[in-house]
């Protein structure tokens, strides 16, 4: 439901930004810098086939992402940046519907992006971004102890790179102050290393890639300044 709300937002920003004009342009030279934060619930889902159930945990998540660009050319930028976040993912029992598993993860990146504008009115463009970023995430595994109580089941380091495709729109209030909005996560490849410490008597390293199309879509709030053009 709060995604809902989230997502709601964003389209009424879009018709907000469409019904007004400024006259801006993204000239080859400027730089860019700003930041942007995101969001993201999702609830917990359970499906059942006969005597098996699987179940795919929900979680809350938030990121913030401070960055500076170039723009090589006309309305295409190439920026570095950081990416802070944090995730609480719910593990939730396929037997009796119970809380059996919280996992609390906080994390560190960069990231590189490639972004190219396209104009849709004076003060209005869209983009398309290619990401490409690395980032360290460390948690603590817990497990329930009694009715309500949980204790620590071992810690968790993760190592990921990823590649991402997001589309956006960016709104000039002036002609270098610009609001931006994103959908992130579109279309996303993940390369992740795990390790788990503390769950028996050695670690345990697990290494995955998964590749999504929205999945943990992350509608996105930014501000930017456009600073000597």
């Amino acid at each position: 439901m709060k995604n809902r709300i989230l997502k709601l937002v964003f389209l009424i920003a879009i018709a907000t930004c469409i019904s007004r004009s400024f006259f801006a342009q993204i000239s080859s030279g400027c730089l860019t810098l700003g930041g942007s934060m995101g969001a993201n619930i999702t609830l917990d889902s359970k499906s059942t086939i006969g005597p098996l159930s699987t179940s795919i945990p929900g979680y809350t998540q938030w990121n913030f992402s401070p960055s500076v660009g170039f723009c090589i050319t006309d309305e295409i930028v190439i920026g570095v940046g950081l990416n802070i976040d944090s995730k609480f993912i719910y593990q939730v029992s396929s037997i009796d519907n119970s809380k059996t598993e919280n996992v609390m993860l906080s994390g560190i990146g960069a990231n590189l992006t490639f972004r190219k504008y396209n104009k849709i009115k004076s003060a209005i463009y869209y983009y398309t971004q290619l990401g490409v970023g690395y980032s360290i995430q460390t948690g603590t595994d817990r497990i329930p102890l009694g009715t309500n109580d949980f204790i620590n089941a071992g810690s968790i380091l993760a190592r990921s790179t990823t590649v991402t495709i997001n589309p956006g729109l960016t709104y000039f209030v002036s002609s270098k102050w610009a609001i931006d909005f994103s959908l992130n996560n579109i279309l996303a490849f993940t390369y992740r290393t795990s390790k788990y410490f503390d769950y028996g008597p050695e670690d345990i390293v697990e290494k995955d890639g998964s590749l999504s199309f929205g999945y943990g879509l992350t509608p996105t709030l930014g501000v930017f300044y456009f600073l000597g053009q």
